[in-house]
């Protein structure tokens, strides 16, 4: 009987090991290649079947856009919302509670855009 106890105290403490040693071994994962841990990333539909995926991280945000290109944006003083933009101010990100836009050289390139899927989409039905 203490044999037994001894032995499945013994498999436990290996399996949250096991655990802590995998948990631990993945977490460098997301550094390859990259300096940074995204803190989190929001997908945008736009007008015209465009698409923003916005990936927040510390030092700011990078935009994947739907026309191949991708972006480093910086935090931008703003009055309400969020706002990002590149060194130069000549690519701006604009975003407010669900909604937001890309604009490009005073332009906007990416207009209308809504989080995809809304967060309270499934309470709607």
């Amino acid at each position: 009987m203490k044999k037994t106890v001894i032995i499945f105290i013994l498999l436990v403490l290996l399996v949250i090991g096991s655990v802590f040693f995998w948990r631990w071994s993945r977490s460098g994962e997301a550094l390859i290649g990259s300096s940074e841990v995204p803190a989190s990333v929001t997908n945008y539909r736009c007008s015209g079947g465009k698409t923003i995926k916005a990936t927040y991280l510390s030092s700011g945000m990078k935009l994947d856009l739907s026309d191949g290109r991708s972006v480093h944006l910086d935090p931008a003083p703003v009055a309400s919302g969020a706002r990002y933009a590149d060194d130069t101010g000549s690519i701006v990100f604009w975003s407010k509670q669900y909604s937001a836009f890309l604009e490009e050289s005073g332009q906007t390139s990416y207009g209308g855009c809504i989080v995809h899927p809304l967060p309270f989409a499934a309470d709607a039905r």
